[in-house]
């Protein structure tokens, strides 16, 4: 974007100064859009507001020195209160890539499983210090092994417990030395994850709110109560699933409000008070409601059948896979050293450089590459490149392109072919 000043001809800002400037500018929109044209300076001008920016490791210098000193220099907006970076995510082992294909699409995952089964294993896997890794494999087994075996079986076994006694949960007495080590834990973990989100720790608070869940899973089978009537047990095990409803909301919406529908409990649970879920709120009479099971088992032939349908496994192939030539066959091209006599951007693509390209003949060839966006056109003159000579001429948006570079693609970013040392233009590869 050309500088707007006098004097600054010829001066471009780079991307990443101009765009945060749209955080500010899209929050206007957004007000506008409500028919609340002042809103947005609630987030940006009001002091008692926090900021906070997620963001990738790669623009932490953006949004820590950039941004700040621009909104200093203004004057009038909040800086960003914290800035929550992390590493990235790749794909069974192997970084993500949209031009091969290697990629995870957020909304094929939705179309085969539920949203808080994602929400799930992404927040427990979480790139905090070092890349990580999705694994669809690791996926199921976190789902089953934890997130249904400590979590979904603990909530179907108390409800189905009660509805096998009649529906409502029954009266207390006096509490002895379990009853007591678990209401201490219904008290203490909501303050542990509450801490937790508040620091933007949220791998750590989906795993305290994991641990409440132990906690109660190991009193109901120390307890035993389908060797007695469970008073004590049903209530205090009611009383957690409230509050398990309530600490779990921000990880897992669906299964929360699924815990409060089941449990027949005023309100919407997303509206509670936080600190509500170290309280005995559910009272001895309490009538619950339908119980039906929180989530289904992932199966292998279902992981099967997402790789199939969405991942591109031929993308993978290693390097045995590849089907072989005979050495005739790459003996029919012709790869030359080529020198870049003149470059300009494609009129008609943004992602097109049109190159003017010495291959030792009479007339320089004209070579249209997809190289912007890593090149620039002023710095490749000058520069050797390895060059398709003897490939039919075709037109590529618009314009005759009479050759072909060669670049390899690293995580679809091109990164060209080039001698060690200096050669003449048009000298032969063999």
């Amino acid at each position: 974007i050309p500088v707007p000043q006098p004097g600054a001809e010829g001066k471009v800002l780079y991307v990443w100064f101009d765009a945060p400037i749209g955080y500010i500018s899209s929050t206007m929109e957004w007000a506008n859009s409500i028919g609340k044209p002042d809103e947005w300076k609630k987030y940006w001008l009001d002091k008692e507001t926090e900021i906070i920016h997620f963001i990738g490791k790669d623009n932490i210098p953006f949004h820590a020195i950039i941004w700040p000193a621009m909104l200093i220099a203004h004057g009038e907006y909040n800086l960003p209160y914290q800035i929550a970076s992390n590493e990235y995510l790749n794909l069974e082992g192997k970084k993500m890539s949209t031009s091969r294909g290697w990629v995870l699409w957020l909304h094929d995952c939705l179309n085969e499983f539920d949203a808080d089964l994602i929400r799930y294993y992404l927040l427990s896997i979480t790139p905090q210090s070092s890349d990580s890794d999705f694994s669809l494999q690791e996926f199921q087994s976190k789902v089953n092994n934890e997130l249904i075996s400590t979590f979904g079986n603990l909530i179907n076994r108390v409800l189905s417990f009660i509805n096998r006694q009649g529906g409502c949960v029954p009266e207390n007495v006096e509490f002895d030395m379990d009853d007591k080590i678990l209401i201490k834990a219904m008290e203490e973990y909501p303050r542990k994850i509450a801490e937790n989100i508040e620091r933007l720790n949220f791998i750590n608070a989906l795993s305290q709110m994991m641990c409440l869940a132990q906690e109660g899973n190991k009193y109901f089978q120390k307890k035993e109560p389908w060797k007695n009537e469970g008073g004590n047990t049903l209530y205090l095990c009611a009383n957690l699933l409230r509050s398990l409803a309530i600490v779990s909301q921000p990880f897992l919406p669906d299964t929360a409000e699924k815990i409060w529908a089941m449990m027949k409990l005023e309100g919407d649970v997303k509206t509670q008070n936080w600190f509500d879920a170290e309280k005995l709120l559910v009272k001895p009479g309490h009538k619950i409601g339908e119980v039906k099971a929180l989530y289904e088992k992932i199966e292998d032939d279902k992981i099967e059948y997402f790789q199939k349908k969405y991942l591109n496994l031929k993308s993978m192939e290693k390097l045995e896979d590849v089907k072989m030539i005979e050495y005739e066959k790459f003996a029919e091209m012709d790869l030359r050293v080529g020198q870049v006599l003149d470059a300009e951007k494609h009129p008609n693509a943004d992602k097109l450089m049109i190159l003017k390209v010495d291959l030792g003949e009479q007339n320089a060839r004209k070579i249209v590459a997809g190289i912007m966006g890593k090149y620039q056109p002023e710095e490749m003159i000058g520069k050797q490149i390895i060059v398709v000579a003897n490939l039919k001429p075709a037109k590529i948006r618009g314009v005759e392109s009479q050759g072909m570079l060669l670049a390899a693609i690293d995580d679809e970013t091109p990164i060209l072919l080039k001698p060690s040392e200096e050669v003449k233009p048009g000298t032969k590869i063999g």
